[in-house]
């Protein structure tokens, strides 16, 4: 029969007992670490959501500052074609102007005239036009309004550009910190996996622990009907022992 297995059935029983001691410890311990790395994977997916969170702040603040200098440039484009008409236009009432005052002053002033021939700055033109006294003539105010309104354009061209240098300044620094920011995340995102894999490796180990306690335990049980059942007196030499579901892995 049976009944030579366990050739000291209460000694066996009392290792397995202490066996399921060591084991319910072990379980412990490991729910412990997965209470741990839970916390821990908790803690740092927290980190990535918040720096997530300001990545997206970055991205829109720069999308805002891509499209202010869009607007920059648009401008600055506007400014550098109103310059281009204002001295063409300045061209030909320069021109209009020379024409006049050769018609003027066909007759005297010679040496002033080959002096306006030339091409000279025209704020210097207007200065000595002025000189002449024909100052009341209005082809002379119209090339003055043109040449101030002309001034005027390029010192706003030149703000715009400013401007411009100023948000590309903003921009870089905005690409900076969106750099920076992306690998704090994919390092957070490494740290997380780490844990992540701990995590799941703690799990798997509490659960190998708790089928090795189910098995300890099965075991502890058939030992003890055995038991029983000589105590009783009722072992006939054909006690069945119960088989333990599941595999051992």
């Amino acid at each position: 029969g049976n009944n030579n297995i366990y050739s000291n059935p209460e000694q066996k029983l009392k290792q397995i007992k202490n066996e399921q001691e060591k084991t319910k410890n072990q379980i412990n311990l490991s729910k412990q670490k997965e209470k741990e790395f839970q916390t821990q994977v908790n803690n740092v997916e927290g980190g990535i959501n918040e720096i997530q969170a300001d990545l997206d702040d970055h991205l829109v603040k720069l999308d805002e500052l891509n499209s202010e200098i869009r607007g920059i440039e648009w401008d600055l484009e506007k400014k550098k074609n109103k310059i281009i008409l204002l001295e063409n236009e300045l061209r030909e009432k320069y021109a209009i102007l020379v024409d006049r005052l050769v018609e003027i002053y066909k007759d005297k002033e010679e040496g002033f005239i080959s002096i306006l021939s030339e091409p000279i700055d025209l704020q210097d033109f207007i200065n000595r036009w002025k000189l002449v006294n024909v100052v009341a003539d209005k082809d002379a105010i119209i090339v003055e309004n043109v040449l101030k309104t002309r001034n005027n354009i390029i010192v706003e061209k030149k703000e715009i550009e400013e401007e411009r240098e100023y948000y590309e300044h903003l921009i870089e620094k905005q690409t900076t910190l969106i750099r920076i920011t992306e690998k704090k995340r994919s390092d957070l995102q490494e740290i997380y996996n780490q844990k992540f894999t701990l995590l799941t490796s703690a799990k798997k180990n509490t659960k190998q622990l708790e089928y090795l306690l189910r098995q300890q335990e099965a075991e502890a049980k058939m030992i003890e009907a055995y038991l029983a059942s000589l105590r009783e007196g009722s072992f006939s030499g054909k006690f069945l022992w119960p088989t333990v579901r599941g595999r051992i892995s």
